[in-house]
């Protein structure tokens, strides 16, 4: 799903994000409403990205809707495991005749099976059910990504079979929830595979990163790419949540995507 943007001249700033992120802890919360114009929010995982598994395929079908904006430049934007992205999209978009000015990361970084079982523990947690243990630690995260996902279909579903036996929910209801529970929970895996499996990547544009967090890892954009690092002292909160990181976003994004 996509949010209509406004434009700033020819300019468009676009959010890469997740619509399950928590507000306070995503570019559209912490910035949409101090631009000057609305932002093209994209939603990574929304239904007409389906559970596919190939970056570079959902990376076409991302670059399509941006270049569909009718923008004569844009700049790109994303936040931690949305990160992966942001390369892939810049080169795809740049390929339909769209300049990208910039790629803007905030604590980027590769995403790792360490993420994915992490993920998978606090699905269990969100169904509530006990903690998965051996099920997530054993879980084969290798060979084919469409492979891993029909693995982590199987766990998933039998999580969802045990919350609806457990839920009270009347029988009539389960068909409905399943879908729709195992349909969520699946796009967001195939994200999270496709971003596993690749591969650093040079946007093609300057990159800028924000960092705060001493894992985060700029060489997801690959050795050639022009990076720029904006570092800040560890803090205990989100990124997102800090005024320094947000206020050097915005000036960052706004003279960007001004610039024409």
């Amino acid at each position: 799903m996509m949010t209509e943007p406004g434009a700033t001249g020819n300019g468009l700033l676009v959010f890469l994000e997740f619509s399950a992120s928590d507000p306070a802890q995503s570019l559209s919360g912490a910035l949409a409403s101090s631009l000057p114009e609305h932002p093209l929010e994209i939603d990574l995982i929304d239904v007409s990205y389906g559970r596919e598994t190939d970056i570079g395929r959902r990376a076409s079908v991302v670059a399509g809707d941006v270049a569909a904006a009718g923008a004569d430049r844009v700049v790109l934007a994303a936040s931690c495991a949305a990160s992966p992205m942001l390369a892939p999209v810049a080169r795809q978009v740049a390929e339909r005749g769209v300049p990208v000015t910039l790629a803007a990361a905030v604590d980027p970084g590769r995403v790792t099976e360490g993420h994915i079982r992490h993920s998978m523990g606090q699905i269990s947690a969100s169904l509530g059910l006990p903690a998965p243990g051996d099920a997530v630690a054993a879980l084969d995260l290798g060979g084919p990504a469409s492979t891993a996902l029909a693995r982590i279909e199987e766990v998933l579903h039998g999580w969802v079979e045990d919350f609806l036996r457990l839920s009270g929910m009347d029988a009539a209801d389960w068909p409905l929830v399943r879908t729709d529970l195992l349909d969520r929970y699946l796009r967001w895996n195939s994200f999270l595979l496709a971003a596993l499996w690749a591969p650093p990547q040079d946007p093609g544009c300057q990159v800028d990163v924000f960092l705060t967090d001493s894992g985060a890892d700029p060489a997801i954009f690959g050795p050639r790419a022009v990076v720029r690092r904006y570092r800040y002292p560890h803090r205990d909160c989100p990124a997102l949540g800090r005024e320094d990181v947000v206020d050097d976003l915005r000036a960052r994004l706004a003279s960007a995507v001004g610039v024409g």
